[in-house]
């Protein structure tokens, strides 16, 4: 749009990183739903709108149920006036008997059931960030994003998770089947995660490069504070 980049910064959203000190015992929610502890569970967790790419991840788990991959996926999030054509679609493509929606969960219940999912998705079509996903990592739990959305290079580039093709539900479907067939090392992932979070995308950390391109805006700073992610910096 005309920008001089040489005075563009890019600073993340934050998460509040204290809520995940402690988290709650895995199985309460599946013990809640009737569901085994050993079954694979797979989450989405947002609001129901068709921007959030569900259709995809649906079908997707219609694919991953005709090659016998045996999962669960739970939705959880308020809806935004596509419900009724998700479920309609779950019906058409015989899945409606392996997805639950649990309409909208916070706090604890949040949490609870990012702890006892063994896979978190964000299918998106678009999405500008998604802190969503990093709570999920805070949680311990493995994340797969589409590549449309804002932090799929931050997943990709720093090894966070994993990044699927955006509105290709093979390409998801595959990338679930490794991680669920592979969740002792998709979980390793998840504590690199958690340090590079704690690190990066604390609200403490965030307010310090805020106030450091404030500081450099009036002359008295520098952009070291702005590099330690690899976002770009610009003099």
């Amino acid at each position: 749009m005309g920008a001089d980049r040489g005075k563009i910064t890019i600073i993340p959203n934050g998460i509040n990183t204290t809520e995940f000190a402690t988290l709650p015992k895995r199985g309460l929610l599946r013990d809640k739903l009737g569901i085994r502890a050993d079954e694979k569970v797979i989450l989405f967790l947002g609001r129901l709108h068709r921007l959030k790419g569900l259709e995809v991840l649906i079908r997707a788990l219609a694919l991953l149920l005709r090659e016998a991959e045996e999962a669960l996926l739970l939705v959880v999030g308020p809806d935004d006036g596509y419900l009724s054509p998700i479920l309609h679609l779950a019906r058409q493509l015989g899945v409606e008997g392996r997805m639950r929606y649990l309409g909208p969960l916070y706090g604890e219940e949040k949490i609870q059931a990012f702890v006892d999912a063994d896979l978190f998705v964000l299918p998106s079509h678009y999405e500008i960030f998604g802190v969503v996903v990093f709570e999920a990592l805070m949680c311990g739990t493995p994340v797969l994003v589409s590549d449309s959305c804002g932090t799929a290079f931050l997943i990709r580039d720093k090894k966070l998770g994993f990044v699927a093709k955006s509105g290709n539900p093979p390409s998801m479907a595959s990338a679930i089947t490794q991680i669920l067939r592979n969740l002792p090392e998709a979980r390793a992932t998840t504590q690199r995660a958690r340090s590079f979070i704690e690190a990066n995308l604390s609200w403490e950390i965030l307010a310090r490069q805020v106030e450091a391109v404030y500081e450099r805006c009036a002359g008295r700073g520098s952009s070291s504070a702005l590099r330690n992610m690899g976002f770009p910096v610009r003099q």
